[in-house]
């Protein structure tokens, strides 16, 4: 400490604490103090890394400036502290104790400090050494079937299973409070909703369908849209995203069809899972009752000003789950389909303690891996049962175990930004983040491509095929 750059060069500096201890930097570079703000946790990143905050709308990292000199072990990040926004070679905000002052001539005890080279130094750490031991045993996915899939989105309307293609959803998220009743309405349109500067008229789908909804579900809009028009149906459980061999899709049993052709189930799908028949809804039917046509006409007349300013922006949507306390996503293209996770899973011996084993889905071996332990992620609070998301990347396909599935959004393109760079073992998969919400949280979005690491690929690449009777329940 004796021979380390003091404050008084006449140069105007900005001295501030750390763990009882004076240290200044130059002015100049100090864009904005503030509070500690809302931050966004980064899953794998050294203690140095308290996460990500929004700053105007870009996503910077957060430093605990206490481990990053040394003066502390990693503690959780208390409420009272500062935050000051600096930047030297890119932007970064820095967590400390308390700011002292702003003068030419800070006191000779502050320590100057060189933020670009302690970052250099010491914010990347080194990623901890492979854990991956060779796998005596491993078993590899038979080759996907070359038959065309149908991608859906599934959920459940008074404990039965529906489903709604996926192009034509473009989120799905809880229902509101803020619901506004449309007068004069039929008793199915439930009113009208403001999404994003979008009037939306809400139909129960239970209604339209002729069902007795379940009281006390937790319910759940789907938007969804038709050419130009959106409307949101509001449904139960949301199942997830699911992809259906077109072979097992069969048209819908003459019997159920009205006399007037107009039914809205367009299709039966035959699933293996949980929900042996799934009832595919016809958007272009549903678009053309007689009640949703009158809901979109009266939202039209309602706000034809809000319509005729409707963002044409590019959108982009994502699947989003939660980790613990994080709320990550994912592209919806890149995900093969969401499920809940068998009891059987078959484990793999000698394998890394993140792979929890290989389960048969539909006749083939999938790779498990517990996402949850790669991310070092806390337990969630109240969680039930876990999910499953699948994903193919480039020849890989694996299942991903999460705590849940919460929501599907679509994001424009211009509201999501890239992800700055991290430090840590596996944070390069956040290539993107968007703002959740006015508090300043965030979404980290992850690279399909990187969630696999390539030793991790390399891994995988080596499963054998085990008998068919290992992977039978």
């Amino acid at each position: 400490m004796e021979n380390a750059p003091q404050c008084g060069d006449g140069e105007q500096q900005l001295a501030f604490l750390v763990a009882g201890k004076s240290y200044c930097v130059p002015a100049r570079r100090v864009l904005e103090i503030g509070r500690k703000p809302v931050l966004t946790r980064v899953p794998n990143a050294p203690s140095s890394l308290a996460g990500l905050m929004n700053f105007h709308g870009a996503a910077i990292p957060v430093v605990r400036l206490a481990v990053l000199l040394k003066e502390s072990e990693d503690e959780p990040v208390s409420p009272d502290l500062n935050v000051i926004v600096y930047d030297d070679q890119t932007p970064v905000a820095l967590l400390v104790d308390g700011v002292q002052r702003l003068n030419e001539a800070a006191a000779s005890t502050a320590r100057l400090l060189d933020i670009a080279g302690l970052l250099a130094a010491r914010f990347v750490e080194a990623t901890p050494g492979t854990r991956r031991a060779a796998l005596k045993q491993a078993l590899a996915g038979q080759p996907a079937a070359n038959e065309p899939e149908r991608p859906l989105v599934a959920f459940s309307v008074a404990g039965q299973s529906f489903a709604l293609p996926l192009d034509n959803v473009a989120e799905v998220l809880r229902v509101p409070e803020d619901v506004t009743s449309m007068p004069r309405s039929e008793a199915i349109v439930i009113g009208m909703w403001e999404l994003r500067d979008e009037v939306i008229p809400l139909i129960s789908l239970a209604g339209l369908l002729g069902l007795q909804g379940r009281a006390g579900t937790r319910q759940h809009i789907i938007v969804t849209e038709l050419d130009t028009a959106r409307i949101g149906l509001v449904a139960e459980e949301i199942h997830g995203v699911v992809r259906i061999p077109e072979g097992a899709i069969g048209p819908v049993p003459a019997i159920l069809q009205r006399g007037e052709g107009d039914a809205e189930i367009e299709a039966i799908a035959r699933s293996s899972g949980p929900r042996p028949l799934i009832s595919i809804l016809s958007p272009q039917r549903l678009f053309g009752s007689r009640v949703i046509a009158g809901a979109i006409s009266s939202r039209r007349m309602e706000s034809p000003d809000m319509l005729d300013n409707e963002k044409a922006d590019a959108q982009q949507r994502f699947i989003v789950f939660r980790i613990g306390d994080d709320v990550l996503g994912l592209p919806i293209g890149a995900v093969d389909e969401i499920a809940q996770l068998p009891d059987a899973i078959t484990r793999v011996p000698n394998a890394p303690d993140f792979i929890a084993g290989v389960i048969n889905l539909r006749g083939s071996a999938l790779p498990v891996i517990d996402q949850r332990v790669r991310f070092d992620a806390a337990p969630a609070k109240g969680a039930k049962r876990p999910r499953l998301i699948v994903l193919t990347i480039e020849h890989l396909r694996a299942g991903f175990i999460v705590d849940s599935v919460t929501e599907i959004i679509s994001v424009p393109t211009a509201a999501i930004s890239q992800a700055p760079n991290l430090p840590g073992d596996g944070a390069q998969v956040f290539d993107r983040v968007v703002a959740r919400d006015e508090t300043g949280a965030m979404i980290l979005l992850i690279d399909p491509k990187q969630l696999l690491n390539k030793a991790e690929q390399d891994l995988l690449d080596r499963f054998k095929t085990e008998p068919e009777s290992a992977l039978q329940p």
